[in-house]
């Protein structure tokens, strides 16, 4: 509503429409996607950063979700509607700050492959939660008057900066560790090619950019553009990718991730030990064939690769960095 003003009746009715459905959507698919990751936490290989993240994200975008649809039965200018308005600041800043995280992690476990995990564990909740909790501090101590306008941020104070901004800037970020990664993943299919003749670098650069495309944030840029042009294409298009940010999470990093699929095949169908569970981990090929292989045919694959334990040097970075790519 505050994006393009001059919408009529219809358009309002419609965009709201998106709003709630997609929100409603997204909120099923989240709360199924952080009760999958609390299920599968008893398996010690599920129990990295990866998910962590991607857990922390899921939390933050539901919530997010839970309040956007909460907040339309409030009175514009009121006090509670002020007070949503400002927890819709800190978990949608939140949501941007671990879109930021998954970036960062990702080209970390890209560039640098062997680096250690847990000495960025307490770097990345002081980026997921601190960053966001400061700037709403601030925000609020010197201009909470300017909260509570359609239950947001006022757009003619200024004040809507306090989270555009910090969004850009994510968005910025996150869109060069995307082509960082587009060229990797494209370069790492050519070589591919040459050794196999798998003429799979388009298939599998379109895969990377789609399951990247929902944790790192990208889709908010169709935002920027329906604030700058006023174009309702762009503003419906942000409407759909938007309420279903959610979806997409639990589509590609819970129903479609080969690693969560074999996890759940493996505890559901054949009864195993954690030790047994972090040496299917271990079997090196596995990823790789999860990574490529359609979600029907992963469990399959994972279990005819479980004995490839011998790989080089240069198989085994490129097996991380499709690893960190995929999940």
């Amino acid at each position: 509503k505050q994006v393009v003003p001059d919408l009529t009746t219809d358009h309002k009715m419609a965009l709201s429409t998106i709003g709630y459905i997609g929100c409603s959507i997204s909120i099923f698919c989240l709360t199924i996607t952080l009760v999958t990751f609390a299920v599968l936490s008893s398996v010690s290989t599920i129990r990295n950063q990866r998910y962590h993240i991607h857990a922390n994200l899921s939390f933050a975008i539901l919530v997010a979700e839970v309040l956007l649809l909460i907040s339309a039965r409030f009175d514009p200018g009121t006090l509670s509607c002020k007070i949503m308005a400002v927890l819709l600041h800190f978990f949608f800043l939140s949501a941007f700050a671990w879109m930021l995280v998954e970036g960062l992690h990702l080209y970390s476990m890209v560039v640098k492959v062997f680096g250690s995990e847990g000495s960025k564990h307490f770097y990345y909740y002081g980026i997921g939660w601190g960053c966001p909790l400061l700037i709403c501090i601030v925000s609020i101590t010197s201009a909470f008057d300017s909260y509570g306008d359609n239950c947001w941020l006022s757009l003619k104070t200024g004040a809507i900066w306090a989270f555009v901004a910090p969004a850009l800037f994510v968005i910025v970020v996150n869109i060069g560790i995307l082509i960082s990664v587009t060229r990797i993943i494209s370069r790492i299919s050519g070589e591919n090619y040459k050794v196999h003749g798998d003429a799979n670098a388009v298939k599998l650069t379109a895969k990377a950019v789609a399951v990247l495309l929902p944790i790192l944030g990208i889709s908010w840029i169709f935002g920027v553009l329906a604030v700058n042009t006023h174009s309702l294409p762009f503003l419906y298009i942000f409407a759909v990718f938007n309420s279903l940010q959610g979806f997409f999470v639990f589509l590609f990093h819970c129903l479609l991730n080969s690693e969560v699929c074999v996890l759940i095949y493996f505890t559901s169908l054949i009864p195993i030990s954690k030790q047994q569970a972090v040496s299917l981990s271990v079997s090196q090929q596995i990823i790789i064939q999860c990574s490529l292989a359609s979600p029907l045919s992963a469990g399959q694959s994972c279990i005819q690769t479980q004995n490839q334990s011998v790989v080089s040097h240069q198989q085994l970075h490129q097996k991380h960095q499709c690893e960190a790519i995929q999940l």
